[in-house]
């Protein structure tokens, strides 16, 4: 049975280094210690953190059991890389011993001093949601900042973690949970959340950082939606550090690095080609029911939906944003198109009728602007509730009123259909 009083007074912990990644300067530019316990029968099988954890929280000892964990960390990074400069600490913190009474002891400062390293090489991951006392916790990192250390916001995605505490802790780095991350590269809500963290962070001057990644094609995905850091099994495991292990992790990163930048170079120019095929598509479209009149505009659209398997469904706005047509679907049961009326559709997702108001969607506020022709980013379909992209297209009729044509295409990813691939 583990005794977790005898592990401290003895000190049997040790810490392993999992590296942190920046592929964008081929890089480690870090290492998170992760603590293990020594059995005093079997040292063979290290005791893993959670164990010793729930030990120490049972034994009413988090804060000496956390504070042993910090010394150990940073003792042994220090005698690995000394000095000023080097390579960042990435130190937990049990947040659960702020609501002990802590703040302001100065304890991990006189650590590094006494290591002397600066604290400024020091990053302190913080799990936010386990902290009752927020205003304890914000003390806490004021001070933590006072002194030079960075602050990291650990497992964001996972649990109660949210947007609304990067507000009030402002955070150096973003560690998003691999909730998030785990098989990114498959799906579409988890894309576009961490491209939602991505352009925030970039915003408001914080690093994000993709914990988890297990595999290339998720880091690939991660860093392509503007990922800064990595960390995961892709690039090494937690272990002691040494000048092979190093030289491993060195050897992955060139090669996620090139392999990026190969794929990135074939993404360009499949989607210059799915684009150039899309624009000439809608462009045909345009000529055919530009010399329509209005009583033919509805079976001219129903006859060009069916005029390619890309398309979800079209319809016509005047310029000041009035539907001048039904929505008009290509459905994929059917060879023929159907105008909606004829169609299922939930309270969510309801395609706009003839006489309807679109005034304030994107694509027509940038044709409304000037723009000729405007393609929008992938979104979900208000008509469909199937991910789509709009093309809208300025023309002039023969009777020399001037129309928008508004095209729904299926988007790339949902469908995989990028021409000459």
């Amino acid at each position: 049975m583990l005794d977790i009083r005898n592990t401290i007074q003895h000190r049997l912990v040790y810490p392993d280094f999992q590296p942190i990644i920046s592929l964008r300067t081929r890089s480690i530019i870090g290492f998170e210690s992760l603590i293990r316990g020594l059995s005093s029968t079997d040292n063979a099988h290290p005791l893993s953190p959670s164990v010793l954890l729930d030990e120490a929280a049972g034994a009413g000892v988090e804060i000496e059991f956390d504070r042993l964990c910090r010394d150990t960390a940073i003792t042994r990074f220090a005698s690995i890389f000394p000095g000023n400069s080097g390579p960042l600490l990435f130190l937990n913190l049990n947040t659960i011993i702020i609501d002990r009474g802590v703040v302001g002891s100065g304890y991990l400062l006189n650590s590094v001093i006494e290591a002397n390293i600066p604290a400024e090489r020091v990053v302190i991951e913080i799990i936010e949601s386990k902290v009752n006392d927020m205003d304890a916790l914000l003390r806490f990192i004021k001070r933590c900042r006072t002194d030079g250390f960075l602050i990291a916001l650990d497992d964001f995605g996972e649990g109660e973690s949210g947007f609304g505490r990067i507000a009030a802790i402002k955070p150096d780095i973003i560690k998003v949970d691999r909730c998030l991350t785990d098989n990114i590269h498959e799906s579409f809500h988890k894309q576009e959340i961490f491209r939602t963290v991505c352009r925030l962070g970039s915003r408001i001057g914080t690093l994000v950082l993709a914990e988890g990644v297990e595999t290339e094609a998720d880091t690939l995905f991660c860093l392509e939606a503007g990922a800064d850091l990595f960390q995961g099994f892709h690039f090494g495991r937690p272990e002691r550090l040494s000048d092979s292990s190093t030289a491993a992790v060195y050897k992955i990163i060139e090669t996620t690095a090139n392999n990026f930048r190969c794929n990135f170079t074939r993404s360009m120019d499949r989607r210059k080609r799915y684009f150039s095929h899309i624009h000439e598509l809608v462009s045909d479209m345009v000529e055919s029911v530009r010399h329509c009149d209005q009583a033919e505009q509805t079976g001219m659209l129903t006859v060009l939906a069916d005029s390619s398997p890309l398309i979800e469904c079209l319809y016509l706005l005047d310029m000041n944003g009035r539907m001048m047509t039904p929505t008009v679907f290509r459905t994929p049961l059917s060879a023929n198109p159907v105008v909606f009326g004829d169609m299922m559709t939930s309270s969510l997702f309801t395609p706009a009728k003839a006489g309807d108001e679109l005034n304030l969607k994107e694509y027509f506020l940038h044709i409304y602007c000037g723009l000729t022709m405007y393609t929008s980013d992938p979104y979900i379909s208000k008509a469909s509730g199937k991910q789509c992209i709009t093309v809208a297209r300025k023309y002039t009729t023969s009777s020399k009123a001037e129309r928008i044509l508004c095209c729904d295409i299926r988007s790339p990813l949902e469908t995989g259909d990028i021409p000459g691939q």
